[in-house]
């Protein structure tokens, strides 16, 4: 029986570890031809190997994606040796905590924003490009859980990039799939929870991390949900413009637009409090409405 994907060619930016190596693996399994691209060649060489060896077809790029002309050439490469592109994870992301330590707070949120949006937009916008010449393709965006809701108080200053990034990955999703819808392109995000990979090592290490706990109430594996969100995503012709928040094994239905409650007077704690008393509302994960 085909898989989902059979015949689909897949680039899955920061392939090399975490939730990129997942859905390399798992688009692989259904059918999709792989391109795994990641900072260092030796890391997203390593995911193809293993990709391969279970019986898919994968190759290695390497690249940075807050390079404008490094993210031209990862697109240009892909299409050069697998003949194409249909589908695009833009899966490359970083957080702040493992910014040099030298750097001062100009210089660490410019480059968490460089990696997490605008290496999204540009990778998207250098795709997009490809994907017009045959009138149709799926792009996926990893956001974040904070990219819809707030720190929790004293993990935070309010000046932290990743929420910042990540929320603005959110929002260019919405403006990307009207856009592009029109032309047979598809885009969505994902919002997953806190999920274990390299990225969140020494989040789990600070006991802050759990004082507001994710809605499930525990940090737990969720590569499982962020596979089968990308393949459905990238293989239903009918999901646009979703956002898929996931935490742990379960997964959650789509936030309501905080704009309906406005729009209605309605605030999901209170359905009788004023209009004026409902922004806000949503910015830590007890306060969400699931």
């Amino acid at each position: 029986m085909a898989g989902r994907l059979e015949g689909k060619i897949a680039h899955i930016t920061g392939g090399g570890s975490g939730l990129g190596d997942a859905i390399a693996h798992l688009f692989a399994r259904e059918g999709a031809r792989v391109a795994v691209s990641d900072l260092k060649l030796e890391t997203a060489q390593r995911v193809a190997d293993s990709v391969v060896a279970a019986g898919g077809d994968a190759v290695a790029f390497a690249g940075d994606v807050s390079d404008r002309n490094q993210c031209e050439s990862l697109v240009a490469d892909t299409v050069g040796k697998l003949g194409g592109i249909d589908v695009l994870i833009n899966s490359a992301g970083v957080t702040p905590r493992y910014a040099p330590k030298e750097w001062d707070f100009e210089q660490t949120w410019d480059w968490v924003v460089s990696i997490n949006l605008k290496g999204s937009m540009m990778m998207s916008r250098f795709a997009v490009a490809e994907m017009r010449k045959h009138g149709s393709g799926s792009i996926v965006n990893l956001a974040s859980i904070i990219g819809l809701v707030g720190y929790a108080q004293g993990i935070s200053d309010g000046f932290n990039p990743y929420p910042h990034a990540k929320g603005g990955v959110v929002q260019m999703t919405r403006d990307m799939s009207i856009a592009l819808a029109k032309e047979g392109i598809r885009v969505n995000s994902l919002c997953p929870g806190f999920t274990y990979t390299p990225l969140v090592t020494t989040l789990v290490e600070d006991a802050r991390t759990f004082e507001v706990p994710p809605p499930d109430g525990s940090i737990r594996r969720g590569e499982r949900n962020c596979q089968r969100c990308a393949v459905s995503g990238v293989g239903r012709s009918f999901v646009h413009h979703r956002r898929k928040p996931t935490s742990g094994r379960r997964l959650h239905r789509p936030i309501v637009p905080l704009a309906r409650f406005l729009r209605q007077g309605l605030c999901w704690r209170n359905r009788r409090e004023p209009r004026d008393r409902c922004i806000g509302v949503f910015q830590r994960f007890d306060q969400l409405p699931w």
